[in-house]
């Protein structure tokens, strides 16, 4: 007991705020970090900070209030030691799944989730063990403190020194980026208008055109498209997305251009996310807005891509937590308690809502904006039934395709994002009656196949590229749509009518890249039977 009593003036141990933040910055350093700006570790390591100082003061006030005030070095010892233990065992699920990780990448087919029944719970014992331990023996407790901090400074030094060279590629990547998108904007020249409306690009997640629905779900949308065309809407009924992945249709129609312009800002790493992330977060549109002296505001998704950005005015986050810090809190062992699937999904549902919500509040002032929302849905998971209802179901494949089950939920879902986004357009046409809208879906289904396919089937194509693509637009503007007007176009037409930019069309293409490669582009257009048929 001396030994504690030696050492009082010592100050708390910071190992345990150690042991919450580097399973975060490893998460991230191992599995993210070619998908994810290092912006996205902000939440998930503010609240692993928090929380590891409140857990650490909780249990040093409980040890010292059993051991008296004699003891308040070794009170302070056993709190930092069961705190670290306690985030030891939080974490231990995420340790398997960074391992699992690791060696699909190395291309070994071991798998650590597959036996983590059997072993993980012996691990936590073994941590509870040694908590109890130091509690019996305290002669052994500075031994395993100094252990610990040891270990955990030597682990979270190497994850800060891998997160600053992934800082540094990310940063010379948007770099690249932006020197690119800088040299385009300063070729284009407006010419002035007084006519200004207020511009509103909302992208509504895998949903699938009129004929898409029909032929792969059986499902006939006819009457949202009746609604929108009483509400002045001009429908591209030909209209096809192009691209199949969301990052790389939000890239491209926002900045009105083909990718493989940019692909040598990417570097050499063809499965790096960053460029599409900078393109679609620091985009050419909100730029030339932005010229025209419109404030920019982002509606935040909590997706990567369009979630932040260091070009807007105004960022509407919704909730605190986005898709980064969900998918972290799943890895961990809160994902093995009853429920908690639901109600980590249920952060997303209140996202959707809010993100209508801050749109139907959004209100007409002297200062003319472009609004952005890329709303998750109907895209996977389902969180909605028909009539806003609330059900929790991540969908499911049976050889490859949508079980019924999933189709189902997609259909229901479909339905409530298109009963909402018309009663969202009314309620903003009552206040903002010239308002400019573009309601677009990024991509269309997948249930006849999988997108992560290198080679994928022609059905596959046909079904993925085909979008809701309506506008609202004035009548000069509406005056040069066409009914196979694609993504890439949108906005071409928009700011050349408004401004009259010179910005010269794309044209029209279908490209196809996977998960895995983003990068490796190939023109598919040809394979698009739709495109055939224009």
């Amino acid at each position: 007991m001396m030994i504690f009593r030696e050492q009082t003036k010592l100050g708390i141990p910071l190992y345990p705020i150690n042991a919450a933040v580097m399973p975060v910055l490893l998460y991230y350093n191992t599995q993210a970090a070619l998908e994810m700006p290092p912006d996205e570790l902000v939440r998930p390591v503010l609240v692993a900070l928090v929380s590891s100082l409140f857990l650490c003061s909780i249990s040093c006030l409980v040890f010292f209030a059993f051991m008296g005030k004699g003891n308040l070095r070794r009170a302070v010892c056993l709190g930092a030691l069961s705190t670290s233990s306690l985030f030891s065992i939080f974490y231990s699920l995420t340790y398997c799944v960074i391992l699992d990780g690791l060696f699909k990448v190395s291309g070994s087919s071991v798998s650590v989730m597959a036996t983590a029944p059997s072993w993980l719970p012996i691990f936590w014992i073994m941590a509870i063990l040694l908590v109890v331990i130091a509690i019996l023996k305290p002669v052994l407790l500075l031994k395993l403190e100094s252990s610990f901090s040891a270990v955990l400074m030597v682990l979270i030094l190497t994850q800060i020194g891998v997160l600053a060279l992934n800082c540094f590629n990310y940063n010379s990547i948007c770099q690249s980026v932006e020197q690119l998108q800088v040299k385009e904007i300063d070729l284009l020249k407006a010419k002035k208008s007084d006519v200004k409306p207020d511009v509103f690009y909302i992208i509504l997640d895998q949903m699938a055109g009129r004929d898409g629905l029909k032929e792969y779900l059986q499902y006939d949308d006819d009457w949202f498209y009746t609604e929108l065309e009483k509400r002045g809407f001009y429908l591209a009924k030909k209209s096809l997305s192009n691209y199949p992945i969301t990052r790389l249709s939000l890239a491209s129609s926002l900045n009105m251009s083909y990718l493989d312009k940019y692909q040598s800002a990417a570097g050499s790493d063809k499965k790096n996310w960053t460029m599409m992330n900078k393109l679609a977060r620091d985009n050419q549109t909100a730029r030339l807005f932005k010229k025209q002296g419109y404030h920019y505001v982002l509606v935040d998704s909590g997706f990567a891509a369009s979630n932040n950005s260091n070009i807007a005015d105004e960022i509407q986050s919704g909730t605190f937590t986005d898709f980064f810090s969900e998918r972290i809190l799943r890895s961990t062992i809160v994902s093995l308690f009853p429920g908690a699937e639901e109600a980590i999904m249920s952060f997303a549902r209140n996202r959707i809502l809010n993100q209508f919500d801050y749109l139907q509040k959004m209100e007409k002032n002297n200062k003319p904006k472009f609004v952005f929302t890329h709303i998750l849905s109907p895209h996977e998971p389902y969180l909605f039934g028909a009539n806003g209802e609330p059900i929790y179901f991540p969908g499911g494949r049976c050889d490859h395709q949508w079980t019924p089950e999933t189709r189902n939920a997609y259909l229901a879902q479909v339905e409530f994002i298109q009963k909402k986004s018309l009663a969202t357009i009314d309620i903003m046409l009552a206040k903002n009656p010239d308002a400019v809208f573009v309601l677009q879906g990024d991509h269309g289904t997948h249930c006849s196949d999988y997108v992560s396919e290198h080679s994928p089937s022609d059905n596959l194509l046909n079904e993925r590229y085909s979008i809701l693509n309506a506008y609202k637009v004035p009548s000069i503007i509406q005056a040069r749509l066409v009914d196979d007007i694609e993504p890439v176009n949108s906005f071409v037409v928009i700011l050349n009518g408004l401004f009259d930019y010179g910005i010269e069309p794309s044209p029209d293409k279908q490209i196809y890249s996977s998960y895995d490669e983003p990068f490796l582009f190939k023109d598919v257009s040809e394979r698009v039977i739709r495109r055939r048929e224009k």
